[in-house]
């Protein structure tokens, strides 16, 4: 956990990563993993209500629900739809308010 966000009476706690730029083959790759004393800590939804994943170069911010994130090593975002892809969109998960709503539900 990076932080705690209090909204409408609750306390959130979101984990924040971040991606400096465009990777090979026009995705943004988070790493969700984390690395400490060669051990291998896997990302898990339990640890955090919210994923915040902030795009160094385009200057914005994806939000995702814990409960969302079905991975947990890394994250992949695409900036444009592909027919050959199923990677998440970046325009589709740039506001925080769809996660509160999930959250609330």
């Amino acid at each position: 956990m990076d932080l705690v966000v209090w909204k409408t009476g609750k306390c959130y706690s979101v984990s924040v990563k971040s991606v400096l730029k465009l990777g090979r083959h026009g995705v943004y790759e988070a790493q969700l993993k984390s690395v400490r004393n060669r051990k291998i800590r896997m990302f898990s939804p339990c640890a955090c209500d919210i994923l915040a994943v902030y795009l160094h170069d385009i200057s914005k911010v994806c939000f995702f629900a814990s409960t969302e994130v079905k991975c947990a090593a890394s994250l992949t975002l695409r900036v444009s739809s592909s027919n050959f892809s199923s990677n998440r969109l970046v325009d589709d998960f740039t506001s925080i308010e769809r996660v509160f709503s999930i959250l609330a539900s």
